[in-house]
Formats: structure tokens, sequence, C-alpha cells
């Protein structure tokens, strides 16, 4: 587990010390070439973009648009769907599952306080989201040990 967080937190950090602007398809390149992964048992080969698809069920749309968000300036539903060509339904699901996951923070956006529905901007920094996964992640491990303890008694 410690190999995994360390590897996680290489990774991440590796990604994220770039504030310039990732485009959908660079994101995606950023994180298959990181400089870390894990070879498992069975030979197959385990990259940082492997392990959060499977982690958190992330698509890459959902990478992107995290990773779009991490410490830079709020941005609204309108501006990522403008800067990642994806339509604003797309991004508004995506937001909803970050934010649901906790992975990101919304605000409302200024000057639209009491006027219609509310409208947010969001956002997350790269301390947020190295922390989210070094728990998840934890927790993942306990359940597995957990599981195979269980299965494995039972033979």
């Amino acid at each position: 587990m410690l190999l995994i967080v360390f590897w996680i937190n290489t990774c991440i950090y590796e990604t994220f010390k770039y504030n310039n602007y990732f485009s959908y398809n660079e994101t995606k390149v950023i994180l298959l070439m990181s400089k870390e992964e894990i070879v498992l048992p069975s030979g197959k080969i385990l990259t940082l973009l492997d392990l959060v698809k499977f982690c958190y069920d992330f698509s890459e749309t959902d990478i992107a648009i995290l990773f779009e968000l991490v410490d830079k300036e709020p941005k609204s539903i309108e501006e990522l769907s403008e800067k990642l060509n994806l339509s604003k339904a797309t991004v508004s699901r995506t937001l909803a599952k970050l934010y649901s996951m906790g992975f990101i923070t919304r605000i409302r956006k200024p000057g639209e306080e009491k006027v219609g529905r509310p409208r947010y901007l969001y956002t997350t920094t790269s301390q947020t989201v190295k922390q989210k996964m070094r728990k998840d992640l934890e927790k993942c491990s306990e359940l597995v040990k957990k599981f195979i303890e269980d299965a494995l008694s039972h033979m």
C-alpha cells in the first residue's frame, strides 16, 4: 500500500507541477507517460491512468476536467465546455460526479446570488486531490485485504 501511495503522490506531483493548460489529449498523454508504474505479479503494467480509472470509475473526460480545475482559477461549466470542446451536459454530469465524490468545490458565481437558478464556479487544489486519493486508496487496500482474508478462510 505504501508503494502505491508513494507512486500516486509522485505521479500526481509530476503532473500537477505544471500550471499551464492541459488539453483533453495532453492530460491523457501526461497520465500515460508518468515515470512511475507498477508491475503486477501477472506481468501487467499498471499506470496512474489505469489506477484512477479503476478506483474511481473515471472516464478520460472526468480526468481531463479534474486536471483542468487543479490549482487554477475557478471555472464555470461554460468555460470548461469551451476549453475542452465538450458539451455543457457532459461537463455538468462530470462536475456533479467530482463534487459528490469530494474532489472539487463549487462557489456561487459572484453577482448572481439572488437571480434565478444558482450558477457555480468549480475549483480544486492538488493538495485536495492527493489527500483524497491517499485516503481512498488506504481504505481500498484495507477492504481488499479483508476480502482476501475472508475468502481464504472459507477454503
